[in-house]
C-alpha cells in the first residue's frame, strides 16, 4: 500500500510514503480509490524557507479583506488564540462563497502556519487533505493516537474545523467557547507529512508533559465530553504510514515545489 505524493505545479516531484499495517492507515487506502483527486489547498508547506514576518503581513491583508466584507468581531492579529475563532463562525456560511470562502480557508491556514513557525522552528511539515466526509472513528482506533513523530512519517491530520486538545493544550487556549472544541471523531483522508526530527520524549519527559496536559485539562473539562484519560480525547494524531526513503533527502526538492500537484495509489 504505497502513496505517492506529486509536487510542483507541472508534477516536477514525488515523494512516497508505505501505509502502516493499521487499521486507520488501511481504511485511508481503501477509501482513497473512490475519490477523484480533489485536493483542498495545495499549498501548506511550513517552516520551508518562509518567516513569520511575511506571514503576519499576509495574516494582516487577509484580516483587512475579510473585516471589509464580512466584519469581523475582532481584527487583533497580535492574541491568535481569540482571532481564530472567527474561522469557525464564518466557515459554513461563507464556504461555498466564491471570495469570502478561500479568505477564510486561507485566514486559518497563515494563522496556524505561524503558530507552527513559532512553537516548532526548523521543523518542516507540508498538509493536504481531499473532498472527503469521512467515516466515524471505531472505539478501538483511539488507542493509535499520539502526541509524538518521527522523521518522515505520515499522520491522519485533523479533520474537523475547530482546535482540538493538543492544540488547545499547546497554544494554552482557556477561554476557547465550548462550541470551538471539535475533538477528532471521523477518520477522514487529511494528510500531514512530518519532515522535521524525532519528537520521541524520554520515559521522565513522556511523564512530565502528560502531567502538564492533565493540568490543563483540569482547568478546560467543564468543557470537554470525556475524563483524563479517556481515549477519546483524540490527544495528537494517528500515524499512517512513512517515507519509503530518507526523508531529508527530499527536503531540498520539497522545497522548490510547495504544491501538491496530485497523488496516486499502488
Amino acid at each position: 500500500m504505497q502513496l505517492d505524493v506529486h509536487l510542483g505545479e507541472k508534477k516536477n516531484y514525488t515523494v512516497s510514503y508505505q501505509f502502516y499495517d493499521n487499521p486507520v492507515a488501511k481504511l485511508i487506502y481503501e477509501r482513497m480509490y473512490d475519490q477523484e483527486n480533489h485536493v483542498i489547498d495545495r499549498t501548506i508547506f511550513k517552516n520551508f524557507g518562509e518567516t513569520v514576518e511575511e506571514l503576519e503581513i499576509e495574516l494582516t491583508e487577509l484580516v483587512e479583506k475579510l473585516n471589509e466584507h464580512i466584519g469581523l468581531e475582532t481584527t487583533d492579529t497580535l492574541d491568535k488564540n481569540v482571532l481564530h475563532r472567527e474561522f469557525p463562525k464564518y466557515n459554513d456560511i461563507y464556504f461555498n462563497d466564491e471570495y469570502v470562502g478561500p479568505l477564510l480557508r486561507r485566514f486559518n491556514t497563515v494563522i496556524h502556519h505561524i503558530e507552527h513557525i513559532s512553537r516548532v522552528p526548523d521543523q518542516q511539515v507540508f498538509q493536504f487533505a481531499t473532498e472527503d466526509d469521512g467515516v466515524d472513528m471505531q472505539r478501538s482506533w483511539y488507542e493509535l493516537f499520539t502526541p509524538y513523530k518521527k522523521k518522515g512519517e505520515m499522520f491522519m491530520h485533523y479533520p474537523h474545523v475547530g482546535k482540538h486538545f493538543l492544540e488547545l493544550f499547546f497554544d494554552k487556549d482557556y477561554n476557547v467557547p465550548a462550541e470551538q472544541i471539535v475533538l477528532t471523531k471521523k477518520v477522514v483522508n487529511t494528510f500531514s507529512f512530518w519532515c522535521g526530527k524525532d519528537r520521541i520524549p524520554t520515559p521522565e519527559q513522556h511523564k512530565h508533559f502528560y502531567s502538564e496536559m492533565e493540568e490543563f485539562y483540569k482547568k478546560v473539562q467543564g468543557k470537554l465530553p470525556y475524563y483524563w484519560g479517556d481515549p477519546r480525547l483524540a490527544i495528537g494524531y494517528i500515524p499512517i504510514g512513512k517515507c519509503t526513503s530518507n526523508i531529508d533527502d527530499h527536503i531540498e526538492n520539497i522545497s522548490k515545489n510547495k504544491y501538491i500537484h496530485s497523488w496516486t495509489l499502488k
